[in-house]
């Protein structure tokens, strides 16, 4: 373990429209899958340029998390929805890493809205602090893209926002190429609807 040893506006500003209580609800909520995970031509681009400017003294990895993101709105009616989240990262110094990020959450039958959907794509560097001989505390920044689709009665909207991101996490060693992590992440944070969009995620991390 190389790190711990040496080292919407959807809607406009009106009130939240109640959940349609009519068993047909129109279009189907997975019908926003393909805009929800239009980003991933560009994510990956982005882990092969992380796979690119590897060298042959870097270390790199690979991470599979369950997250749970949180969409904050100005009604304080807060919503969940659970998903999953992959990571890789190169690194480039003895306490620094690049890290890119892609992952998906979906939820129905909220008590807001029939339908709730959020993708989201980052590239971060990643900082270091060592905790111990096998655990090492973490700081992240960069910028990040999401997309968000709901679907409210008979209606689907969707949205893009994009936005300076940060984070911290913790990660401890489970054997030389595999540690477990945990960390949140503030992905987005600005004026509409959802005035954050963050994560709690906790996952496994592979060395290679």
């Amino acid at each position: 373990m190389s790190k711990t040893e040496p080292q919407a506006q959807a809607l406009q500003h009106n009130e939240l429209p109640q959940k349609s209580l009519a068993n047909s609800k129109g279009q189907s909520f997975f019908s926003g899958l393909a805009y929800l995970l239009s980003p991933i031509t560009s994510a990956a681009l982005l882990v092969g340029l992380l796979v690119t400017a590897n060298h042959a003294n870097a270390e790199s990895y690979f991470s599979i998390d369950g997250s749970s993101v949180s969409l904050e709105n100005e009604t304080d009616s807060d919503l969940t929805a659970g998903g999953m989240r992959f990571r890789m990262g190169t690194q480039i110094s003895e306490v620094f890493d690049i890290e890119g990020q892609l992952g998906f959450s979906f939820d129905k039958d909220t008590e807001s809205y029939d339908g709730l959907g959020a993708a989201y794509m980052g590239a971060y560097l990643k900082g270091y602090i060592p905790v111990g001989h096998f655990s090492a505390l973490y700081g992240l920044a960069g910028w990040s893209n999401v997309s968000l689709s709901q679907e409210v009665g008979q209606g689907e909207f969707t949205e893009e926002r994009s936005g300076f991101s940060w984070g911290f996490g913790l990660e401890t060693q489970l054997t030389t190429n595999l540690d477990i992590t945990a960390d949140y992440m503030s992905y987005v944070r600005n004026e509409g609807l959802f005035t954050n969009v963050s994560a709690l995620s906790v996952g496994l991390k592979l060395y290679f």
